[in-house]
């Protein structure tokens, strides 16, 4: 039987335990997905009590929008890394950019996603405007440079492909979606790279694109 921990009136929580409860959140919600997951089973698997959480989380709303948070910074530092990389060349930088939203897509179960969406849509809001704004923002540069420098075929149009790719994400990579595929979520980003950017490379940027680990033929697999 777990000794449960109770903070007085006056203490407050360790930068230890918040950090804990935010990790034990996040694996239960992953498991289990949001709705299911109750603040009595984070105490619980804390060895806390609930007042002692409560000193730490105003509660389940707020501690899912502290992972996604955590979750979005984690991805904009990756993106950042990769964009800032002195001498990498675009299709090696496009490759890293695909590898690293197919890893963080692949954290996402469907029933996670869907919670999201259904319960706390101002946090699935915020999901979105972070893809609108950073993933987007920085894939446009990406594509504009990489046609510049012949990466990508001189026909190819900038504006039409961003939109191919934003409608892609929005209406496959979705939770009801991804519930319904019998693919995990980055198997479905490794097709839909592979369909939309296969034609527009030339050959040789392809052949590098493809050497540096781009999902475009070997998606990771995860269990969900």
């Amino acid at each position: 039987m777990k000794t449960k921990m109770v903070l007085s009136v006056s203490e407050k929580p360790s930068a230890k335990l918040e950090a804990r409860i935010i990790d034990t959140a996040r694996r239960r919600f992953l498991e289990y997905g949001f709705v299911r997951v109750t603040m009595d089973d984070i105490a619980s698997d804390l060895g806390i009590s609930k007042a002692t959480l409560y000193k730490s989380v105003r509660g389940k709303e707020d501690l899912l929008r502290r992972i996604v948070r955590s979750v979005l910074g984690s991805i904009h530092f990756r993106i950042q890394t990769i964009m800032g990389a002195p001498g990498l060349p675009v299709a090696e930088k496009l490759a890293r950019l695909f590898s690293a939203l197919s890893e963080e897509f692949g954290q996402i179960r469907p029933a996670m996603a869907l919670d999201i969406r259904k319960a706390a849509p101002d946090i699935w809001a915020e999901i979105e405007a972070f893809r609108k704004e950073h993933i987007l923002t920085h894939f446009r540069n990406l594509l504009e440079t990489g046609k510049a420098e012949g990466v990508f075929r001189s026909e190819t149009d900038i504006n039409l492909i961003i939109r191919m790719f934003l409608f892609a994400i929005q209406g496959i990579l979705n939770p009801e979606e991804i519930a319904r595929a019998d693919r995990s979520p980055s198997q479905t980003f490794a097709a839909i790279v592979k369909i939309l950017f296969g034609g527009i490379l030339t050959d040789t940027a392809r052949l590098a694109f493809e050497q540096s680990g781009a999902p475009l033929h070997n998606p990771r697999q995860e269990d969900l």
